[in-house]
């Protein structure tokens, strides 16, 4: 979870961090900088890389669970490597759609009417793995199918350590 809040640190906030050590000499200010950067790129290699790094999922619509690829985003990897997939857990294969950024998609058939069985029925939970080919366990996305009108309900998340 820590790599997570990690990689939102982008380069100007890391050299920002060096500049409030307020050094005389403008070496020592680089080279701390220098010395915090590359101390966060190794972390967010070792981390975002062994566990998914998919991170900010949220259900958008009624049928799409949409998050944000760090490893992606941090360009840790070569954007052409990265290769998604997504499927509900014992079923079928789901659509993933990237968009900028390392933002992805994955659409979400409805198994569920919006009325007839309780919101929490069996019948209703859903889980999806995604995978985004680089790191070593997938995301799972644990939901509930509210029906075609009110959609999907995201209930928790699992980042299981391969």
């Amino acid at each position: 979870w820590m790599a997570r809040i990690l990689a939102r640190f982008t380069p100007e906030l890391v050299g920002a961090l060096g500049e409030l050590a307020a050094f005389s000499d403008p070496s020592n200010t680089a080279y701390v900088t220098r010395v915090l950067q590359g101390r966060l790129d190794r972390i967010l290699e070792r981390y975002l890389t062994r566990v998914s790094p998919v991170a900010d999922l949220q259900v958008e619509g009624a049928d799409r669970l949409c998050g944000v690829d760090l490893v992606e985003q941090r360009r840790l990897r070569n954007a052409a490597r990265m290769i998604y997939t997504a499927r509900r857990v014992g079923g079928q294969a789901l659509r993933v759609e990237r968009h900028e950024a390392g933002r992805i998609c994955v659409v979400l058939p409805h198994v569920a009417a919006d009325a007839g069985a309780p919101d929490d029925a069996p019948e209703r939970y859903v889980r999806v793995a995604i995978e985004d080919g680089v790191a070593r366990g997938a995301l799972l996305a644990h939901l509930y199918d509210l029906g075609p009108v009110r959609g999907y309900r995201l209930a928790g998340l699992e980042r299981p350590d391969p």
